[in-house]
């Protein structure tokens, strides 16, 4: 599951996706899921089209430029902007790698207490490079990387075990 964080008309947004082949299952922060049919249209722009249960069916466009998306739905574009760093959180704390590339930081060690929002490693991917944060506040565990080690989209990075209630 692929989580996101953004931020619309100074309001944050969680959006968590999970993708099977061509459909993607989007669920908002309050927990309404949604199924979109997607087709890629270019390297960062998309096609999404949901069939509703009345029969309707929306097109979406979307286009992203870095930590900007422009989303085209119903006649109305709106612009998120993305706060949170790009990982993957499988299950509640761990970090996969978003895209293949090469790690170039990592400023924690394992047993580490983190804030949420922290750097817990950077990945330079095609002179990019991509901080990944912690979901959550907690202890790091399970890192087992080094600067300079390739990492595989969807590799598991680490994990942020969070504090006990």
């Amino acid at each position: 599951m692929s989580v996101r964080m953004f931020r619309w008309r100074q309001t944050p947004m969680r959006v968590d996706a999970a993708r099977h082949g061509s459909t993607i299952r989007l669920r908002d922060g309050e927990g309404e899921s949604r199924t979109w049919e997607t087709r890629r249209l270019g390297p960062a722009e998309f096609r999404v089209r949901e069939s509703t249960s009345d029969g309707r069916h929306h097109t979406v466009f979307a286009v992203r430029s870095g930590r900007n998306w422009w989303v085209h739905l119903d006649g109305r574009t709106y612009h998120l902007k993305q706060i949170a760093a790009r990982g993957t959180e499988r299950t509640a704390g761990e970090l996969t790698s978003p895209i293949p590339g090469t790690v170039t930081e990592i400023p924690v060690s394992n047993g580490d207490t983190v804030e949420a929002g922290q750097v817990v490693m950077v990945i330079s991917a095609m002179k990019m490079q991509l901080e990944i944060t912690a979901p959550h506040a907690g202890v790091v565990r399970g890192l087992g990387l080094a600067v300079g080690d390739p990492v595989d989209g969807g590799r598991e990075l680490l994990m942020i075990e969070a504090f006990d209630g």
